[in-house]
């Protein structure tokens, strides 16, 4: 019968549903004023609009945001990147920017939040490239990350901003984090079929995991750049070529490696992206003729990375430049120059970047699935005027919240009387527990089968309660939970679980939460109607991915992907 419950509520549930998104379709659009194009009001931080104010006067200003007003969304994006591609004034592209950005509000169309997606993309770019402030570049692109995911685009933007929030992390030093958003800039290139943004976030990724010297983490990611077609795109050429090199230096054959790393210079253009990129091949080139002991060429690498950051002013690659500089010095034995490097490389690191300013970024990160819930929170209470003017949706939802509080009660009550039976048995237990201290000058053979079975007994009560409630797939379900509902003591339940099991409570509880996860995918042979791994681990209580993962490799001997490549297997056979 409980499965027959679950199952109503399911379908209440996906009726509910169905009728309040025909209801938003259909009916609140006509009350909303769907005529008001632009509006004061801007996601971006004040300090933000602060500096690009500041930054032209204020009668040019005020000019363009009038101009801004009466022009069509496709005919302003338009404006600033012919302003972009022309490198006049980058201060007043930033002031369009913010013009364009202004103009979006709830009730925009999704064409124009797809424009202003791009408008995100390049304020980040100008603040952390131009203004060299990754502090006010990093919330801009969370903006536009968050509005990519509310227009499910498929553009380059996206890409282009998970590559530029890479290099924030990659700048604080918070590689995890860094490789991370690189992988998402390449995987969403990939899946899009995005030949730009799969060269370009191919490329950072690569860049960023050979300073670190570690390739094990894109194995997968070199294999597929292999098949990625040239077209005869530069980027994409150099990408490839610089790929081979990494092949080298992974086998050891620094020469070849150092004379692939050439040729891939060869074919970058001297525009804004591969001004980045010639400066890192220098850099990784000067690392791989140290590996090969070619001082001679190692310096006359750096000397050609410094020229080109002097000449274009790319002040964020100075640290990596006089790191590798400390390393050449280094291995010539000159440790007072090596020190002096360092000193300087981080001296110039703290003179941009700031602890602070990372600080404020790490506040962002953690505040912002907030400020999401807050906004949807607002916009659903907006709306929420319009729906409860209609009766049909008032009934329906105090029809299932009647039906949920009945449901609610019944189980607390079938709770409480379990409650009662687990507590009567307690107290059996209890009294052989006492039985068993009185018994303790028989002989150690007695005592330990009596307390055999005393665990047994406890054992068994665990077992029916693991196998009939399902609050052991709560997140926050723990032993003393279990000791709580059960009403045996923490120790008890630990003794009786190591002495039947051999295990602890945490691979035990694992045990069934992985069993159901197995079952989840047994039953859900269906690609589309299959949970993601996210959604997975917490159907069956786990936080974390990673955390899931590993249980459930230590429980099937499998990963999740092997599971379910053998479960097709044995389906197919």
């Amino acid at each position: 019968m409980k499965k027959y419950h679950f199952l109503a509520i399911i379908i209440i549930c996906f009726f509910f549903i169905l009728l309040v998104s025909c209801i938003d379709s259909s009916i609140i659009p006509y009350f909303i004023n769907g005529n008001k194009d632009f509006t004061d009001e801007s996601p971006l931080t004040d300090e933000v609009l602060q500096e690009v104010r500041s930054s032209v006067d204020k009668k040019t200003y005020d000019n363009i945001i009038h101009k801004a007003k009466e022009m069509e969304m496709k005919q302003l994006i338009d404006h600033v990147d012919s302003i972009f591609m022309s490198g006049n004034n980058f201060n007043v592209g930033a002031v369009w920017l913010v013009a364009s950005i202004a103009k979006i509000n709830p009730n925009s169309s999704t064409q124009n939040k797809l424009y202003c997606l791009n408008s995100y993309s390049k304020l980040g770019y100008y603040f952390l490239y131009m203004q060299n402030s990754p502090k006010k570049a990093y919330p801009i692109f969370m903006e536009g990350l968050k509005l990519s995911r509310e227009t499910n685009a498929k553009g380059i933007s996206t890409p282009s901003i998970y590559t530029n929030v890479g290099r924030i992390y990659t700048i604080y030093k918070d590689y995890n984090k860094a490789s991370d958003a690189y992988k998402k800039a390449f995987d969403f290139s990939v899946k899009n079929k995005l030949q730009q943004g799969v060269s370009n976030s191919f490329i950072e990724l690569l860049h960023f995991t050979w300073l670190l010297g570690d390739f094990t983490n894109i194995v997968e990611e070199k294999r597929i750049f292999r098949d990625v077609d040239n077209n005869d795109d530069a980027t994409t050429e150099y990408g490839k070529m610089m790929n081979m090199a990494s092949d080298a230096y992974i086998e050891k054959n620094y020469r070849k490696s150092l004379a692939l790393s050439d040729s891939a210079l060869k074919r970058l253009r001297t525009n804004v992206d591969h001004r980045y990129y010639f400066t890192f091949n220098r850099i990784i080139a000067a690392k791989t003729a140290l590996a090969a002991n070619e001082m001679v060429l190692m310096k006359q690498y750096l000397d050609e990375a410094e020229q080109h950051i002097r000449k274009y002013n790319l002040e964020d690659l100075v640290e990596t430049l006089y790191l590798q500089k400390a390393a050449f010095q280094r291995s010539r034995g000159d440790s007072i120059g090596s020190m002096k490097s360092e000193l300087y490389a981080h001296k110039i690191r703290d003179s941009i970047y700031t602890t602070e300013d990372y600080g404020y970024i790490r506040d962002v990160e953690s505040t912002w699935s907030y400020k999401d819930l807050n906004n949807r929170l607002e916009k659903i209470k907006r709306e929420s005027e319009y729906r409860l003017a209609i009766n049909m949706v008032l009934l329906v939802m105090i029809t299932i919240i009647c039906f949920l509080l009945v449901m609610y009660i019944r189980k607390n009550i079938n709770l409480r009387e379990s409650k009662e039976s687990l507590f009567k048995k307690n107290l059996e237990l209890l009294k052989k527990t006492e039985d068993i201290s009185q018994k303790k000058s028989n002989s150690n053979k007695t005592i330990k089968q009596e307390e055999q079975e005393f665990y047994a007994e406890i054992f068994n009560t665990v077992e029916e309660f693991m196998n009939n409630h399902d609050e052991i797939y709560n997140q926050d379900f723990t032993i003393d939970t279990l000791s709580e509902l059960t009403g045996i003591k923490v120790r008890n339940l630990s003794h009786a679980i190591n002495n039947i099991k051999n295990k602890n409570f945490s691979m035990y509880l694992g045990e069934y939460r992985i069993k159901k996860a197995c079952m989840i995918l047994l039953d859900s042979e269906d690609v589309k109607q299959r949970p993601t791994i996210d959604n997975l681990a917490s159907i069956v209580g786990y936080r974390s991915r990673p955390h899931f993962s590993l249980v459930f490799k230590s429980v099937t001997g499998m990963t999740t992907s092997e599971f379910i490549k053998q479960m097709h297997k044995v389906s197919q056979g």
